[in-house]
């Protein structure tokens, strides 16, 4: 899966300790033969624990059975970083 494009709205404050619910529906999905699969809409939204709406959302992704990487990225062509020189005391 490969996000194509996401819209985001903060409706009210959300802390970093609050117990939160992520939801998305699936509201539309478009074959594509150019890139080998499906555009699927996502809308969601996250709610408090009160249930309140605190943030819209609004998402494309690219659903495929299998992402070919190109050759460039594959694993064996990055080459290995070399060491950081010892330091030495002065």
């Amino acid at each position: 899966m490969v996000g194509l494009e996401f819209w985001v709205r903060f409706r009210r404050s959300i802390y970093a300790d609050a117990t939160i619910r992520l939801e998305w529906l699936v509201v539309r999905v478009t074959p594509n033969a150019q890139l080998r699969g499906e555009i699927v809409e996502l809308p969601g939204r996250l709610t408090d624990h009160n249930g309140v709406t605190a943030l819209v959302a609004k998402g494309k992704v690219l659903v495929t059975a299998h992402l070919e990487r190109p050759a460039a990225q594959a694993p064996d062509a990055i080459p290995p970083i070399a060491p950081a020189p010892a330091m030495t005391s002065s």
